[in-house]
């Protein structure tokens, strides 16, 4: 199973960024960084499965292409800036993590505006 294998490397991580934050606290944060990639890297298969299953729905359901371009679009940013955050957080500097977030919501109304005008413009043909 390869949760078990990264909550595995996560613990090891979290061990080695605690002695290494003991003796400098600095690095500590570059230990957790790296761990954090390693997962990312880890788990990127994963992902590809889901663009596949994605793409398979939208020839399905006749979604264009660009529907499903900006689910993953939005998807990704949602992810990085949890991590990205939560690693501000981890460092603490919990108040740029937090305007972190507020970038990523922002960029995911910004991105998602295409989704919302095409239901808008569906809703305004149905009312006609």
């Amino acid at each position: 199973m390869d949760i078990v294998k990264i909550i595995a490397l996560s613990f090891a991580g979290v061990m080695l960024a605690a002695m290494v934050k003991q003796h400098s606290a600095e690095y500590g944060i570059y230990v957790a960084l790296g761990t954090g990639i390693l997962i990312l890297l880890y788990i990127s298969g994963y992902l590809q499965e889901a663009i596949d299953f994605l793409g398979s729905m939208a020839e399905k359901t006749g979604l264009g292409a660009g529907s499903i371009g900006i689910l993953l679009k939005v998807m990704g940013i949602a992810y990085l800036t949890e991590f990205s955050a939560q690693l501000c957080k981890d460092a603490g500097y919990g108040a740029i993590g937090m305007k972190v977030e507020l970038a990523g919501k922002l960029m995911i109304l910004v991105t998602a505006l295409p989704v919302f005008q095409s239901l808008a413009g569906l809703i305004l043909s149905l009312l006609e």
